[in-house]
């Protein structure tokens, strides 16, 4: 079950999802659209079960300001990491293709 249970069209401030992706220890990632830039967004979001642990929203903040940081051709670029709809959020670079697991096997 995703962390919020957000379905195609539902918006999380500009980004308009448009597919649940995968699950993860924090959170779910959705395909969605930057709908004031008009391109696609990878969109991470912070599990709602660890909304009030102060420990896992500082974790989220540090992984933005991190991603941040990094600039190189195979590392997704971080757009954006901000909070919407009583969820915190990172809005980052969409690679089509399959996931790595299904890469490596």
């Amino acid at each position: 079950m995703p962390s919020h249970p957000f379905l195609p069209a539902a918006r999380v401030g500009k980004y308009e999802v448009v597919a649940h992706i995968a699950n993860g220890g924090m959170g779910a990632v959705y395909k969605a659209l930057d709908t004031s830039l008009g391109r696609p967004v990878a969109l991470k979001v912070l599990a709602a079960r660890l909304l009030e642990n102060p420990n896992a929203k500082e974790r989220f903040r540090r992984e933005a300001r991190n991603a941040a940081r990094l600039n190189h051709p195979n590392i997704v670029t971080l757009y954006e990491w901000g909070k919407a709809v009583g969820c915190y959020y990172l809005a980052m670079e969409f690679v089509e293709g399959p996931d790595l697991g299904e890469y490596i096997l």
